[in-house]
Formats: structure tokens, sequence, C-alpha cells
């Protein structure tokens, strides 16, 4: 037996010698210095250390291979013969074979492990002094999970990611997944996981059941085969008979979020076509295009289940009145403003009795997306006060003065929480100039007689979609406040209106700093004809825009003095809303600048509403507009 040994170690270039009974030194990484083993007579095994953190964290299922690192009573890399215990927690000891040297061991063939915790146990098969020593290691087992994002529907194909990951959550890289899929009869695939763990694959179940993932020959996770019962398809567009088509569709789960990489087949069975199949995007949208032959309804399926369905639309379409049993204009303003939207940050208010100071306001209205309600001067009618809390309104712009809209009204909507802010002018000129201040310059602008109001309100409409405003002016004088706006950014001036309304030699004073073009004719339809066709020059014939009728008795003359029908005013923001046109119409008589219109522009009108009581716009007038726009 030996009582002391020498080690030697190599430093930057000195040989150094040292006793036993001095610390020995020990190898690390990165470090110049090393150590060889003891005597291998004289060593005993006394610490195991695991190579890297993966030795000792295995997952379950996986035969595995553990390297470790055995050093001796002195710290010294350990060398010899030993054997491999692996104790489980329930005190279960299985033998495994390990081999190496100079310190570097493998225990090798661990049998798939389940999750749980494990002891590692070397022990020397002989040494010197007649005693086994051990050394010991703790193994932990994590179990492996699975998780698919997707999914899986009868007869319907769908792409598939699948995640492996342990069971503390860390993504397992370059790892065998198997998708059973033989319960729905659709096989088995072979997949490998990437470097976050994940992995995807299509499938097309033809049977109800579940698909099951297997790691390490353990099931880790599952999905089921459904129907599509409860899903949806919402769209946005039409489908229209002999056009071009193009809708959006967006597929839903029964629990409401989007399904994203899915099948869904449009049934064309019941216009006498075939099926065409679409795959869902990431946001759970598709679009289909295409030009129907026939009328009918298209169905679309999702897992042998319809969850929608469209109908193929006349290449025109008369949708039914609105306001038909209403007779005063704050409730016709209540009946607009739900038509064309469901909730507003900002609402226009006005008096109900008189136009003037709101009939350049639309578009003002198509700027801040703002239904127009009206008001009594002095009190706020209960159904205009419940649209506004309806729509979640934060803003109210009045417009006009006190005397106008009263300040009872204005304080009354300040104790609702709202911000008010009053859009006034000493005039109906002034008011016009403060609405096209809140628009912003612009190098084009339209100019109305300021007593012309059915001029002023139809050339709002088209000036809404434009993005310019609408200013008033003297029949033959520009007032101040329209001319100071009008010295700003514009370059273009449209006349609103025939030379009976704005005459010709205002027209020739504007023309020396202006480009000036007039759309007038002889009365007011001819006048919106002339508006009409100048809007739609150079509009493409596929173009398609809604029209809207109202009734032209807009301003106290028409009605002998009495309160002007706000239909067209309310009417009109809800047309440039919509992108469409305004149309004003007698109640009763189908004139000649409105027919004319319609029977050689209709190709681009898709749809009509009539926005009025069956007084304002009697109901044969109604069916001669349907008529003459039938196609």
């Amino acid at each position: 037996m030996r009582f002391s040994r020498v080690t030697r170690s190599f430093t930057a270039g000195l040989m150094v010698f040292s006793m036993v009974s001095l610390s020995p030194m020990i190898a690390l990484a990165g470090n110049t210095t090393t150590t060889t083993t003891s005597d291998a007579n004289s060593q005993l095994v006394t610490n195991l250390v695991f190579s890297t953190s993966s030795d000792s964290t295995l997952i379950a299922g996986e035969v595995s291979t553990v390297n470790i690192r055995l050093y001796d009573q002195f710290n010294l890399l350990f060398s010899g013969n030993l054997t491999a215990d692996l104790t489980a927690s329930d005190g279960t000891v299985k033998s495994y074979p390990i081999s190496g040297s100079n310190g570097s061991y493998s225990v090798t063939g661990l049998n798939p492990l389940s999750a749980g915790c494990y002891t590692l146990t070397v022990r020397e098969n002989f040494n010197q002094y007649g005693k086994v020593y051990t050394s010991e290691g703790a193994i932990t087992v994590l179990s492996s999970v699975a998780t698919a994002q997707g999914n899986l529907v009868l007869n319907s194909s769908s792409l598939i990611k699948v995640k492996l990951a342990d069971s503390n959550g860390n993504p397992l890289a370059g790892k065998a997944i198997t998708v059973d899929a033989s319960a729905v009869d659709a096989g088995n695939q072979s997949l490998t996981t990437l470097s976050d763990g994940t992995c995807n694959f299509s499938l097309t179940p033809t049977e109800m059941g579940t698909v099951y993932f297997q790691h390490g020959g353990q099931v880790v996770g599952s999905l089921a085969v459904a129907g599509g019962a409860g899903a949806t398809v919402k769209t946005f567009g039409s489908l229209v008979l002999n056009a071009p088509s193009l809708v959006t569709g967006t597929l839903r789960g029964s629990d409401g979020n989007p399904l994203t990489k899915t099948t869904v087949t449009l049934d064309e069975s019941g216009i006498a076509g075939s099926s065409q199949t679409y795959t869902t995007l990431n946001d759970g949208t598709f679009n289909i295009s295409m030009t129907p032959t026939r009328l009918g309804q298209v169905n679309f399926l999702y897992g042998g289940d319809v969850v929608g369905s469209m109908t193929v639309q006349p290449t025109y379409v008369a949708n039914p009145r609105i306001g038909a049993n209403i007779f005063d204009n704050p409730s016709m303003s209540v009946a607009v403003a739900q038509k064309g939207w469901t909730s507003a940050q900002n609402i226009i208010l006005t008096r109900q009795d008189v136009l003037v100071d709101a009939m350049t306001a639309i578009p003002l209205s198509k700027k801040l997306d703002a239904p127009i309600l009206m008001t009594e001067t002095n009190s706020l009618p209960d159904a205009v006060l419940s649209e506004i809390k309806s729509l979640k309104a934060a803003n109210i712009y009045i417009i006009g003065g006190a005397g106008a809209v009263g300040t009872g009204v204005e304080n009354l909507l300040k104790g609702q929480g709202l911000n008010v802010i009053r859009i006034d002018g000493t005039d109906r000129y002034t008011t016009a100039a403060e609405i096209a201040k809140l628009l912003g310059p612009a190098q084009t602008a339209y100019l109305a007689c300021g007593y012309g109001e059915p001029d002023a309100i139809v050339g709002s409409v088209f000036a809404a979609e434009q993005g310019y405003p609408v200013l008033l002016t003297d029949s033959s004088n520009l007032p101040a406040e329209t001319k100071t706006y009008l010295s700003g950014a514009t370059t273009k001036i449209f006349i609103l209106g025939g030379t009976g309304v704005v005459t010709p030699a205002l027209e020739a004073t504007l023309a020396n700093n202006y480009s000036v073009t007039r759309l007038g004719g002889s009365d007011r339809y001819y006048t919106e004809q002339a508006v009409c066709e100048n809007y739609f020059e150079n509009k493409s014939a596929s173009d398609e825009y809604p029209v809207f009728f109202a009734s032209s008795a807009v301003s106290p003359k028409d009605v002998s003095g009495g309160t002007p029908d706000a239909s067209a005013l309310l009417a009109g923001s809800l047309a440039a809303k919509e992108n469409g046109l305004l149309m004003v119409v007698p109640n009763d008589t189908l004139l000649d600048g409105v027919n004319n219109f319609l029977l050689y522009d209709k190709a681009y009108i898709s749809q009509s509403t009539v926005v009025g009581n069956v007084n304002a716009v009697k109901e044969d007038l109604e069916t001669q507009l349907k008529s003459v726009l039938s196609r």
C-alpha cells in the first residue's frame, strides 16, 4: 500500500511538484491548468457530477444516455471499474451499463422512463480497502406535453401547429412526434420539432374521433375532430347577378374565435354552379371572387354543416323606406341615425324647424363620421337624448347660435358628461365658413346660394365624399366670410345652381381668381341632374352606388312658411357615409331632371332607399322610381 504519491501539473511552462498532503489542482473550463488522475489502486470514487444539465433532466419515454464526471477522495478525476444503478422513488432498482475512463463516463440504454425523481448510484467493483464506495446524483424525468393550435373538422382540410414542451414549459427541439390519425381514417404522420419545439401538419379527417400525438411511445396530447355545428361565417360584400362580385368572409368557431388555416366550402348548387373550397388566413378570413349568373342562395359548409349563406341579389335592389310613418324631424333624425350608425364618437345637433344653419354640415358629418340629430330650440326630445346615449357619443357639435339651439339644451348635454362644441356665426354665411374651417383648407370648394337649400344639400353629399366644403353666397355678392375662406388654399370653385340663383356677373368675378365650373339648370331638379352627372363623369362603368330619395321641400317657402322637411339633409349624411348620392324629389311627380339622370346613369346605381314619410314622397312615386331603376 502506498501512503503518498506525487502529481505533476504544468502551468505557464513551470513544473510544480506537490505532495499528497497539499490541496490538489482541479481542471476548470477555459483554464490552461490540467490535472491527471491518481493511481487507480488508491482511488475511491467519492463525487459524481453530471456533465450538462440535460444529463440530469430527462424526458419521459425516451431512451437516454447520461454523461457524468467522477472524482476521487482527492477531488481528482476517477478511473476504475464501476457499476451503475438507477433507483426510482418507489425503491425499484435497475442496473445499466457504464463505460468510460479518466473521469468521463456514460450510463447508456436507460429504458423509457416514467416521469418522476430517480437516484443514479455508481459504485466501485473493487478497491484496495475491500469496501464498496459509491457516489450518487439525482435525475429528474419530466413528462412531455403536446399542445395544438387549429381545428380539425370533419371533411375539411386543416393546418395544425403542434408544440412539444416539457412539463416545465420548455420547448423540446429536434424531437420525433407521431400523429396517430387512424381513429379518424386519416393514417399516421411522423414529424420532427423545430428549434422552438413546433411542427406543422395538414389533415382531412373523414370520420369523427380523436387524433393523438405520441412522443417516446407515450400519448402526450390529442385533438378531437368536430363538426361545423356552432361555427359561423360572417360576410362583407354582396353577390350581384351578372356582376363581378368580391366577398370577404370570416369563419369563427362556436367560441367566437377565428378559425385559421381551415377549409370552407362554398356550395353553389342553389345557383346551378359547382362547389369551391377556400382556406382561411391567419385572421380567419377568406375571399370569394365570382360572377353569379342566376338568382338564388349559396351556402357555406364547414365540417359538413351549413354555417352561413348569401343570396345572389338582382342588379338593382329597392330597399325598405326609412321613416314611412314618421312625421316630425327629430324622430326622423333618430331613424336615419339608427340605420347608418351603431355607435358614434361624434354627433351633429341642429334645430329641427330651420335648415339653413346645417345645410352645409354634411361634409362635416362625413369627416367626423357623425350622424345629424335634430332638436327643438329650447328642449331636447327624449328620443334624441336616448339615441345619443345609445350611440355612446362623447362629443356634440351644435350647429347655430343660442337662438337656434338654446343654452338649456347645451347645459343638459354637458350635464350628461358630454363635450359640447358650438359652431355658429352671425348669419348663415358665417356659419358655413366656420364649418369649412373645421374641415381644413381645400383646393376645391362648392359654392351655393344662401337661400338655395336644395342645391346646397344635394351638392354637399358629393363635396363630402371628396373632402370639400360647401360655402354660401348672395346671388350677386360674395360675403366677406366666404371670400376670406376662399382666399386661402382654394383654386377651383363649383357653383351649385343656375343663373337665377348665382348671377353670371358673380361667376365672371370669381373667374378672375379661380377655375370656375357651374353645375346648374333651370330648376333644382335639373341642377341636381347636372351635379350628379358631373360626379359620375369619370367613374368606371363597374362602379356602383346607392341612391337616396327624399323630399325637396327643404325651405320655408316650400311649405308655405311651415316647418321644412329635413329628410333630405338627414338622408344626405347617410348617403355621404355610404359613398352614395342624394336626389330630392317632389312628393308625387317624377320630373324630367330626376328621370333623365336615372334613365341614362342607372348602370351606376345598385340600390335605392326612400327617406321620408308617405306624404313627403308618395308611394306611387316610389313605385315609379323603382320602375325606372329596375334592370
